[in-house]
């Protein structure tokens, strides 16, 4: 649904959409021109363009739309043409107020974003994200606006910022013991498996010698003898494989270790995408 509503803001000159689907025809040159559908199973059977967020055309357009420059703007959010009742919103009917969107990213291993949502009404009531994020559900008829936003609202998302940022750090602590345990499990089953499998081979050794030293003709004897050299040799392998296995683990450990460690030097940016005046009519 929302790919869809990016796909008729950005491609509306490029592209005629369909009423009754999710669907539109692309005549424009940043993808072959065509018919494109977001439904896949709709899109095989008609031998349609698949039309999804990895999809080249819809990348292009994603980054067209988070490139662009934003001004400040008045929305004028009609209720009362939602149809559906939004309970969270009926005490705001007539209210009006500030709303600013924030990107956060953190850059440890990889760059990982997060949207920051907050607002607040001109009576100083902080909106929770839902809230938020509810308000662009409303059609909206767009004005300009010349008044300076209120400087609370870097402090409305602050305590947001650091929740996330806590709940990362959560996160990446539990992934750490996970796999910590997981290591340590592996190395112990190794462990005890192999251990298991020597004392059946020192078992069966110390058999072969009463076979060897109750032998009367010597054919016998040597013939035992090197079973018992096979079977020393096997336990020389096992004893050799736990040593590899464990070394293995403790450069697992090592890895996780170091993969943890560059988590915790990450770096932290927050940009503001967009702040906007919104009144409910």
């Amino acid at each position: 649904e929302l790919l869809l509503k990016i796909a008729q803001y950005e491609l509306a000159a490029e592209a005629e959409f369909s009423a009754d689907e999710p669907c539109f025809r692309y005549f424009g040159r940043q993808s072959p021109a065509g018919d494109y559908h977001l439904n896949w199973r709709k899109a095989e059977q008609q031998e349609l363009f698949f039309f999804r967020v990895e999809h080249p055309l819809a990348q292009h357009m994603i980054t067209g739309a988070l490139n662009r420059e934003l001004p400040r703007k008045l929305l004028l959010l009609d209720y009362t043409r939602h149809g559906a009742k939004i309970s969270a919103l009926q005490n705001l009917a007539c209210k009006q107020g500030w709303l600013s969107l924030r990107k956060l990213t953190v850059e440890s291993l990889g760059a990982e974003d997060y949207l920051i949502m907050t607002g607040v009404t001109d009576e100083g009531h902080e909106l929770d994200e839902e809230v938020c994020e509810k308000l662009f559900r409303l059609q909206a008829a767009e004005a300009d606006c010349t008044e300076n936003p209120p400087p609370d609202l870097a402090m409305v998302a602050e305590p947001l910022i650091q929740q996330k940022l806590q709940a990362i750090s959560v996160r990446n602590s539990r992934y750490f013991d996970e796999e910590m345990f997981k290591l340590d499990g592996w190395a112990e089953d190794l462990k005890l498996g192999l251990e298991r499998e020597i004392k059946e081979i020192d078992a069966m050794i110390r058999e072969q010698r009463k076979y060897a030293a109750a032998a009367l003709d010597l054919e016998s004897k040597v013939a035992l003898h090197r079973e018992i050299k096979e079977l020393e040799k096997q336990r020389s392998q096992k004893r050799r494989y736990l040593f590899d296995a464990q070394d293995e683990i403790d450069a697992k450990k090592e890895k996780l270790l170091a993969e943890v460690e560059q988590r915790l030097q990450q770096k932290v940016s927050v940009t503001e995408l967009f702040v906007v005046r919104w009144q409910i009519v």
